[in-house]
């Protein structure tokens, strides 16, 4: 798994990337930045699995961050940090669909609960993909007398041909 943690604080940040490579649950390649603006350029080519976002940083906050992110398709998975308990931020959270919002000063246990469950979640996507690795269609040629089919079973063959993938 690949998590950012992003953050204008370098205490907080150091903290947090102790927290979770002391931890025995993630064994997370971590990359940190320090504002939006930093996060994105370190996003650029491999993108990240899961971004843990401060939401009050300079240049571009968190919630600016998580919006472009996800345009960019950089990542989809997002646990907001902040020490503002304001509703207007949980709500703008909630219409980014982030995975999380956390007060500080962060509780180590449920921080680690929630890397976890989102790595189980990346794992089980990832077997779920394997497991629909759809075969060349050429290695699944069979036979059909088409001549015999009813019209309506031709008509279903030629969609299932068509849109295999």
């Amino acid at each position: 798994m690949r998590m950012m943690i992003v953050d204008d604080d370098q205490v907080i940040v150091n903290g947090l990337v102790s927290i979770i490579k002391k931890s025995e649950i993630t064994k997370a390649e971590i990359i940190t930045a320090f504002d939006g603006i930093d996060a994105l350029e370190k996003l650029k080519g491999e993108g990240a699995d899961l971004i843990i976002t401060d939401i009050k940083m300079p240049g571009m906050d968190g919630l600016e961050l998580v919006k472009k992110a996800k345009e960019l398709k950089y990542c989809d998975r997002f646990v907001i940090l902040t020490g503002y308990d304001e509703f207007e931020f949980a709500r703008k959270a909630i219409r980014y669909q982030v995975n999380d919002y956390l007060l500080k000063p962060v509780n180590k246990t449920e921080l680690l609960e929630i890397i976890h469950k989102v790595e189980k979640e990346i794992n089980w996507e990832d077997e779920f993909e394997k497991e629909l690795e759809l075969p060349d269609i050429d290695a699944c040629k069979i036979t059909i007398d088409l001549q015999k089919c009813s019209d309506n079973m031709k008509k279903v063959i030629e969609y299932i041909v068509q849109n295999y993938y």
